[in-house]
């Protein structure tokens, strides 16, 4: 399981990204989730799409208390997937943290996607 961390000083938030390739990765997602505070219900949700092989999909976690964001990428089947699927859940990161602290500059946003990207791209797209 790849996984990366990126903390946006400037707001105070953390990011982590995991790639999950199958239910091998069960116990170091649970330890994830238990960062995010998710509940218990979502945990088994995201436990049970792991163990049931979904692929070619994504999600994001995330809690404003904590101001910790989650992007899970599950089982892409090409890199062109995967780059999609991470630029669309970074999408849902940067209008998460933007609405928490009550941004309205699409400046501001494009910005932070930018950042976002290029600490995650690379890495994610090692291979």
């Amino acid at each position: 399981m790849k996984t990366i961390k990126v903390h946006i000083d400037i707001y105070d938030w953390n990011i982590y990204y995991l790639e999950i390739v199958g239910k091998e990765n069960t116990k170091k997602i649970k330890q994830y989730l238990l960062r995010v505070r998710t509940s218990n219900k979502l945990r088994d949700e995201i436990i049970k799409d792991m163990e049931d092989k979904a692929q070619n999909g994504g999600n994001h976690l995330y809690n404003t208390f904590t101001r910790t964001s989650m992007i899970l990428v599950y089982n892409p089947k090409n890199i062109k997937t995967k780059v999609d699927i991470i630029c669309h859940e970074i999408c849902h990161v940067v209008d998460k943290i933007m609405d928490h602290l009550e941004l309205e500059s699409s400046e501001a946003g494009a910005f932070l996607t930018g950042y976002i990207s290029k600490k995650i791209l690379p890495e994610a797209l090692k291979l």
